[in-house]
């Protein structure tokens, strides 16, 4: 299971900088009512419009599979 957090905060970081250009990006781990929690936020210019590429497609995957 720490590989698969690994994996999705290192694929969030990317698209954070590649995508949004971001300057910041924080990265929050907690436990909430027996679940695993991860926030991810940046300061980078957003879209009101995206579509799901590669790189979401194996995040999706990789929880399924966790």
């Amino acid at each position: 299971m720490a590989s698969v957090v690994y994996r999705l905060i290192q694929e969030s970081v990317t698209n954070s900088l590649r995508h949004g250009h971001a300057d910041h990006v924080e990265v929050h781990l907690f436990s909430l009512d027996e679940s695993d929690v991860i926030v991810i936020q940046d300061d980078g210019q957003g879209s009101d419009d995206f579509t799901e590429g590669y790189g979401l497609n194996q995040m999706r995957e990789r929880v399924q599979a966790a």
